[in-house]
């Protein structure tokens, strides 16, 4: 496993050196077999909310959470919880998911992880819609009234790169911002597609 004692001193250090994004990953597991790397050492909303908490520039985004592993309602309130409490600097990357021995282990489909990612990327925007909305959910729920708190930072701190600056970086640049995975370059609806192998 990586050794990560020094991981804060380092985040911190890329801030004062002025690097663009930290990005974090979305694998739940070690899969030495398979993969032989050491997925993500730590949950990746809550180690978002540890580098918020300790820098104050640097853009927080992730290369990408794996939607159709996850609640999407949760998804939606722990990434705007983020960006409310790092003062805007959440970007939210999202991809299908492309390890299938990860997803019976959570009782999800790997074959029907397409239309698992589009649907759920549909339920953060409802989540997100400005103004009076329900929160999304099966027609037999009672959803009305219900709101998804909190919500997205209407603007992002002057200090940090928008994510549509991040998102026409170069490759090779610091912060290199290509994941292959669907990134919600802002908080209002825009174009999305599953990573490639999903339906």
């Amino acid at each position: 496993m990586p050794d990560l004692t020094a991981h804060t001193p380092a985040a911190r250090l890329a801030d004062r050196l002025g690097f663009a994004a930290l990005w974090l990953r979305d694998v739940p597991l070690h899969d030495p077999v398979a993969f032989g790397d050491a997925g993500s050492v730590f949950e990746t909303f809550t180690h978002l909310g540890h580098l918020a908490a300790v820098n104050e520039n640097v853009v927080l985004a992730t290369g990408a959470v794996v939607l159709p592993l996850r609640e999407p309602l949760l998804v939606a309130k722990a990434a705007a919880t983020v960006d409310v409490l790092s003062g805007g600097r959440m970007l939210l990357g999202l991809a299908s998911g492309d390890r299938p021995v990860e997803y019976p282990l959570f009782g999800r489909d790997f074959d029907g992880r397409g239309t698992a990612f589009r649907e759920g990327v549909e339920t953060l925007r409802a989540a997100w819609r400005p103004g009076p909305s329900t929160c999304p959910g099966p027609v037999s729920a009672r959803t009305g009234g219900l709101r998804c708190c909190p919500v997205p930072s209407p603007r992002r701190g002057s200090r940090s790169p928008s994510p549509a600056a991040l998102s026409r970086l170069p490759p090779g640049s610091r912060s290199t911002p290509t994941p292959r995975s669907t990134t919600l370059a802002t908080w209002a609806p825009c174009a999305c597609a599953p990573a490639s192998g999903g339906n």
